[in-house]
């Protein structure tokens, strides 16, 4: 029996670039969560927890921390915005539903950014032979 099959718990579903994708229990994660994701024009996607081996250069790892750091940034701001405690006038927050959502955005942001931090710290101590 193939993989999507209706007799199965593993479904196959697309990305929005039309990829083909495979998630064990993907429709019952979207059914679980579909009444939580109500914001029109939503994507809804079946998350995994399984890991993505990168092979980057220094570099481009450099402009991804920058980019994540970027974008920290904008949800840390939006929550101090919900808090009344945003001094720039000209910021354009970003769009959710209060704080609480803004600062768990945010957190998960800090913790992706510590998790490649730590993983170029292992890499380089490898690479220097400590």
């Amino acid at each position: 029996m193939s993989r999507g099959s209706r007799n199965t718990k593993q479904e196959t579903y697309e990305d929005v670039t039309g990829k083909s994708l495979w998630e064990p229990n993907a429709t019952q994660i979207c059914k679980r969560h579909l009444d939580e994701w109500t914001t029109p024009g939503q994507v809804i996607l079946a998350m995994s927890e399984s890991k993505v081996p990168l092979l980057l250069d220094s570099m481009m790892v450099g402009q991804i921390l920058d980019a994540l750091e970027v974008r920290r940034d904008a949800w840390e701001k939006t929550s101090a915005w919900f808090h009344g405690k945003l001094g720039d006038p000209t910021f354009l927050i970003e769009e959710c539903d209060d704080a609480e959502e803004a600062d768990g955005i945010a957190a998960y942001y800090r913790e992706i950014e510590g998790e490649i931090r730590a993983q170029l710290e292992r890499y380089r101590s490898q690479d220097s032979g400590g």
